[in-house]
């Protein structure tokens, strides 16, 4: 069964269309299911549409986003670690760059996601930092990130978390 929701922000008037289901299960008479954007418009005209990659998976469907489109002439393509939809990776990025929609062979931003233990995020002009790693439907809890910039041996900036700080 098909869903969709619209959700409006009062005070700014950003609409987000919801129409992509996945995940529907019935647990004895309660339903849950995952729903995803497809849109996000604004009242100045602005208007974002996300893609997403779809695979069937035990009864339900698994998306992770692909792309992301502006009427503004730009565009975000966002790929992962893995195409097998079994591995953690799959839900894992690789990569997101940002494009103008009429030249996506020349990246105006990126960011590239390393592997490990801490990740690594490396942007275009060679800055890497250092803090987590970035997966699809897990929480993000950093006790420290760093970056180093290009050239240099050390971390340019560090930042540790209080002592006796929990996450929320």
């Amino acid at each position: 069964m098909l869903r969709s929701y619209t959700y409006m922000q009062g005070s700014t008037g950003m609409v987000i269309e919801f129409d992509s289901v996945g995940n529907l299960s019935d647990n004895g008479g309660t339903e849950s299911f995952s729903i995803y954007p497809s849109s996000i418009s604004w009242p100045n005209g602005e208007f974002l549409g996300f893609t997403y990659t779809k695979v069937a998976v035990g009864g339900g469907t698994r998306h992770r986003p692909n792309r992301i489109s502006s009427n503004l002439g730009y565009e975000m393509q966002l790929t992962y670690q893995s195409s097998n939809v079994n591995v953690s990776g799959w839900f894992t990025l690789a990569q997101a760059t940002i494009y103008r929609s009429a030249d996506t062979s020349t990246a105006l931003a990126s960011h590239t996601y390393g592997t490990g233990t801490p990740g690594t995020i490396t942007d275009l002009a060679g800055r890497v930092w250092s803090c987590c790693a970035d997966m699809l439907d897990s929480p993000v809890q950093v006790s420290a990130i760093t970056q180093r910039l290009p050239g240099e041996t050390t971390d340019s900036f560090v930042a540790t978390a209080a002592s006796g700080a929990t996450a929320p």
